[in-house]
């Protein structure tokens, strides 16, 4: 969803991953915040923490529930350009590991720097898919056409 507020339940950053993720270790959710960029904010309520805070700890979240697949809508919404490269290399690693990450976006920057693969949805229902690498101009195209 792109309104995190209506996806944070707990009182703290590190509870909201504990809540997600029973039987970690407290290293293991460390590293996890500290990968986000929220190792700082653990103890803060996450109604406390700015929209790119708020929208880093729902990715960790959707990290930390380990599905085999993640759907993510706008996942750059409130970040910053260095915030937007920590969650793509995030994702880049997770697509290593072997998870299939999906990318709603207009962010041109973050398509180009994250996903390998494009599914354009066209009008009338119909779709087409390419490799990213070499495309660069046709994502443009894909982003800007109305």
């Amino acid at each position: 969803m792109q309104n995190t507020d209506c996806q944070l339940f707990g009182d703290s950053v590190e509870e909201e991953l504990l809540l997600n993720g029973k039987g970690s270790t407290k290293e293991q959710r460390e590293e996890l915040l500290k990968e986000c960029g929220l190792l700082a904010w653990k103890d803060r309520h996450p109604a406390t923490l700015s929209g790119g805070q708020k929208q880093r700890l729902t990715l960790a979240v959707s990290d930390w529930i380990d599905t085999p697949v993640l759907i993510l809508d706008e996942p750059t919404s409130g970040l910053d350009f260095k915030n937007m490269v920590r969650i793509s290399k995030h994702l880049k690693s997770l697509a290593q590991k072997g998870k299939t990450i999906l990318i709603i976006t207009h962010d041109y920057e973050f398509a180009a720097m994250t996903c390998n693969r494009v599914l354009h949805f066209r009008d009338a229902g119909r779709t087409e898919t390419f490799p990213l690498q070499g495309n660069l101009p046709r994502l443009y195209s894909c982003l800007m056409c109305q």
